[in-house]
Formats: structure tokens, sequence, C-alpha cells
């Protein structure tokens, strides 16, 4: 009867582990799919993020090749700052030597500051000859 009950036991024992092993297979593989809708997903993102930065390099490269500025006119003043950034609506910057690129509503985006007023449209822009807007950032 010993002899009975161990191999009870044993065999108990190995199909246990055999369920528990399909339940940790059945997980695992689970785990993988999941991970591979993951990467699938970073896989588009990324590839999205790069056709961005491709299409904001090609606009400022445009953007560089049109004549500068006179300090006459008040450049990257064509939609009112409640609108969404549109590609032609990309400001190149000269900031103390150091050039930027951003979106004329983020640099208007909160009327009530200096950058808000002289990207509004309402004031002339001091360019250089690269027909970036110049600031001082000393001022």
């Amino acid at each position: 009867q010993f002899l009975l009950s161990l191999v009870f036991w044993i065999l108990q024992d190995i199909y246990g582990y055999a369920d528990d092993s399909d339940e940790k297979t059945a997980a695992l593989r689970n785990e993988n799919e999941r991970l591979q809708r993951t990467v699938e997903e970073l896989t588009n993102r990324h590839r999205a993020a790069n056709e961005e930065i491709a299409r904001l390099q090609r606009t400022v490269e445009e953007l560089e090749r049109r004549p500068a500025n006179t300090a006459n006119e008040a450049p990257h003043s064509r939609a009112p700052a409640s609108e969404p950034a549109q590609a032609a609506d990309v400001v190149l910057l000269n900031v103390g030597g150091t050039p930027y690129c951003t979106a004329r509503s983020t640099l208007a985006k909160f009327r009530d500051s200096m950058l808000g007023a002289m990207f509004s449209g309402q004031f002339a822009l001091s360019t250089d000859r690269d027909g970036r807007v110049f600031i001082d950032r000393d001022r």
C-alpha cells in the first residue's frame, strides 16, 4: 500500500507538473504575442516619426532657400495663434547666434508674452542674412 501511494503521488506530481507546464507555456505564448504586437506598434510609430522628420527637414530646406525677409516685413504671420501649425508656418529663429526651428503657433501661444506679441503678426521682425528671425537673448 505504501508503494501504491508513492506511485500515485509520483504520477499526480508528474501530471500536475505537466498541467502547470501547459499553463506556463500558454502564458508565455500569450506574452510573446503581446510583445510582438507591441514591437509592431512601436515599429509603425518609428516609421511615422521618421516620415514626419523627413517632411519637416524638407520644409526647413525649402524655407532656407527662400530669400531673406526685410526688416519692414512681418514674416510668419499667416494664421492666428489659435490655429494649429502648418508646414508653411514654420519659423526659423536665430536666438543669440544659435539657430532654431519651431512653429509660429508655439511662439504665439501665450499672447500676453513677449514672444506672443512678436509673432502675433502685428509687428515687423528683424531677420538675419539667412532669413531667420533674430532674437537677442541678452535683452
